[in-house]
């Protein structure tokens, strides 16, 4: 039955107050088939879920809360649980609660997106959100790693609303979409009914992830400055994706001045990050485009270097930012010790390699460790040379 129809129902005032007058029994019976999915489908915790979906449907045909008894119940997210008994109660016992059968969350990606998540990618125009959320639907369908995360395979719903349709195409041809592939590609502008019929296709098509990029586009009628505007708008996203055991990604812009942390790098209301379970920037540092993460669970990523693959355009991770540069004062310690050909001592090599004194006695430690750098003791100092046979393992020869 679609909204529409829905909207309605009840045709007079006799329906409804026969509404009026149904018991919790009646009314679950009543959802199940009116708005389904059946709810023997899912454990206790995501029912709960879905019920306050319905009980807001039902607020928008007009149908009233449950009088009575049940009033304060039908306030809440979770309704009553309904005992052995039959005795309704406001909220369970500990040994109840216990005896819930919720599994724990799969990860669509792992660590970083789980299963009935709502998560955040946030960056400055023009950084590569769209970019990257074609790599990521990509690799979702397919199954591959994910900057560095290992997937589990499933469909996508990919929602790019400020994209050019024919771009965003040669886009996701480019990284290898094919015909064959399970990404359900929404590119342009985003529709006034998206959270209605959203829903209504997860039911029917059951998919891994859903992004939704940008999150401006989302809620053009909402203040994002304004805290309670919101959490009213993203509630019903927050709902699905918990009822449905979906991971969903908003993608939305940062600030221009970055101010340390991450929920102040994201524009608008503070709400924005707490309602997201896991928060992602991309930004740009020393001329490289850099990724991390902030999150309730699962294993933070630290800052990572992003690269593109120069066939598919697919965006990679290329190491941590401590591994980069952990790499490029390798690079300038060995091209000391070959500029200069002969021995030299720690402090030379500091001197011209023009990095840290830390640094360099940790990275030449570890050379030598590897068999690339040799070291022995001249008086008082302890010198430092190439070995010569390895010398091909610096990736500038």
């Amino acid at each position: 039955m679609d909204d529409d129809t829905l909207l309605h129902s009840p045709d007079d005032e006799q329906d409804l107050g026969a509404l009026r007058r149904e018991t919790w029994t009646e009314r679950h019976a009543r959802w199940d088939s009116e708005y389904g999915p059946p709810e023997e489908e899912f454990d206790e915790f995501t029912r709960s879920t879905l019920w306050g979906i319905y009980r807001h449907k039902d607020a928008r045909r007009g149908i009233p809360p449950i009088k009575g008894a049940d009033a304060a119940a039908d306030r809440v997210r979770v309704p009553p649980i309904q005992k052995e008994s039959g005795r309704d109660q406001f909220v369970p016992t500990m040994a109840e609660f216990l005896a819930l059968n919720m599994a724990d969350p799969e990860w669509v990606v792992d660590g970083l997106f789980a299963a009935g998540s709502l998560n955040a990618l946030v960056s400055l125009p023009d950084i590569g959100k769209t970019t990257m959320t074609s790599t990521l639907a990509i690799c979702v369908v397919r199954g591959w790693s994910f900057v560095g995360r290992d997937v589990k395979p499933g469909p996508v719903f990919l929602g790019q609303f400020e994209e050019i349709p024919v771009r965003g195409r040669e886009r996701l041809v480019r990284m290898g979409a094919t015909a064959e592939d399970r990404i359900f590609p929404f590119i342009g502008p985003c529709p006034p009914d998206l959270a209605d019929s959203l829903e209504a296709w997860i039911k029917q098509e059951r998919p891994a992830l859903v992004i939704l990029d940008t999150l401006g586009k989302v809620f053009p009628d909402t203040d994002l400055n304004d805290y309670s505007q919101v959490n009213r708008a993203m509630t019903p996203y927050i709902n699905m994706a918990r009822a449905y055991n979906v991971a969903m990604l908003f993608t939305h812009h940062a600030k221009k001045t970055d101010t340390g942390t991450l929920g102040g790098n994201m524009l608008g209301s503070t709400a924005l990050k707490g309602n997201a379970d896991t928060t992602m920037e991309m930004r740009l540092k020393d001329g490289k485009r850099i990724i991390y993460s902030e999150q309730r669970y699962g294993e933070a990523m630290p800052e990572t270097v992003l690269t593109l693959e120069p066939d598919t355009g697919r965006v990679v991770a290329s190491g941590t930012v401590a591994q980069e540069r952990a790499r490029q004062i390798e690079d300038d310690v060995l091209d000391a010790l070959i500029r200069k050909g002969t021995p030299m001592s720690q402090t030379a090599v500091i001197q011209s390699s023009g990095r840290k004194a830390k640094a360099v006695r940790f990275t030449l430690g570890r050379l030598c460790d590897d068999g690339r750098v040799r070291s022995y003791s001249m008086g008082n100092a302890i010198m430092y040379e190439i070995v010569s046979e390895r010398i091909a393992s610096h990736p500038s020869l």
